[in-house]
């Protein structure tokens, strides 16, 4: 089942919609599409793919099944240089000001430098890091299998804030408008604040959110299971 939630007050007000992707086909797939109120959007930069590799300045980075982020030469495909975990990597490298974040199975999300794979620092959570994280105005957005969603500074690691959900939070963000979106396997979407962490708002959704929240033209695009 598909809806549409306007959601220009603080309570999202449900109304349904048509749904169509081509030739793909859906199962116990429920997909919303939150309306949202503004003039500009804030594009995440992470993609929801498992490990996808980033392109910066001719560089491919992507993580791996054996605890390696890997570095690559787009121009010659030659290893530039790999950087260990000690856990597989799901999230997705996202870079931001040369240097590159992302999360592993070993509880850790890190930042390294781009040009040789050098660890800047990591910040530990409690439990596997499958999302991947989303980067503004140098603070960090991500979170975690021990259901807490986390703000960091992108310089120094350190917490600037987080937000306890109670599950698992394997979901990448999606920023608009100064407010940050994301969901938790408790079936619940969540708006905060930004800058504060502060809920703005939830949404109960009929199932299990685990896909990564998209953002177009005014909408907040959320598929769940159930």
């Amino acid at each position: 089942m598909s809806y549409l939630l306007h959601i220009n007050s603080k309570v999202p007000k449900l109304k349904p919609f048509l749904f169509a992707v081509g030739l793909c086909v859906f199962y116990a797939v429920n997909v919303y599409s939150l309306s949202i109120s503004a003039d500009s959007l804030i594009l995440n930069q992470s993609n929801e793919e498992n490990a996808s590799g980033r392109i910066p300045e001719g560089r491919m980075l992507f993580g791996s099944y054996d605890k390696h982020l890997y570095c690559y030469d787009i121009s010659t495909t030659k290893e530039l240089w790999k950087f260990k975990t000690n856990g597989w990597i799901n999230s997705s490298p996202v870079m931001y000001n040369g240097k590159a974040v992302f999360g592993s199975s070993d509880k850790n999300i890190y930042c390294v430098d781009i040009r040789n794979g050098k660890e800047i620092w990591r910040f530990e959570t409690g439990d596997w890091v499958y999302a991947s994280p989303i980067i503004l105005d140098s603070k960090i957005y991500i979170g975690s299998r021990d259901g807490n969603f986390y703000c960091l500074d992108l310089k120094t690691g350190k917490e600037l804030w987080r937000l306890e959900t109670g599950d698992w939070i394997y979901t990448t963000a999606a920023i608009f408008d100064g407010k940050v979106y994301f969901a938790s396997k408790n079936n619940t979407v969540y708006c905060l604040d930004a800058r504060t962490g502060a809920e703005l708002w939830t949404y109960k959704t009929a199932g299990w959110v685990h896909s990564s929240l998209g953002i177009n033209k005014g909408h907040l695009y959320v598929g769940s299971k159930g």
